[in-house]
């Protein structure tokens, strides 16, 4: 509920939190990407986590790397129906990841 968290902020930081953005934050969807890109391909489910936060004006393709020794060099695959979902983005983007770390891309 947006007014608790609202509450919560102010609580925690004694600052004031602007609504608006706040609700972006809200209205972001989610797309999960592990089911398109298995163990066999350029890419590697054990340590790495991708998925797609999108809104009406904006996509950003997010992957993780769970690794904390392994640099993963790897390419996240958009299945069709993301594609289409989200408005003629590209169907295959290569992310490196540093280890223990994560890379947001706008796509």
């Amino acid at each position: 509920d947006l007014r608790r968290v609202i509450s919560f902020q102010k609580k925690t930081t004694g600052s004031r939190l602007q609504k608006e953005r706040l609700t972006m934050v809200f209205c972001f969807l989610f797309y999960d990407l592990m089911w398109a890109n298995p163990w066999y391909s350029n890419f590697d489910p054990q340590y790495v986590y991708a998925f797609i936060r999108y809104c009406k004006d904006e996509r950003l393709l997010v992957v993780i790397n769970f690794n904390l020794h392994d640099v993963k060099d790897v390419r996240v695959t958009i299945p069709d129906d993301a594609v289409r979902l989200l408005g003629g983005c590209e169907g295959e983007y290569r992310v490196v990841v540093n280890p223990g770390e994560y890379k947001v891309v706008e796509i």
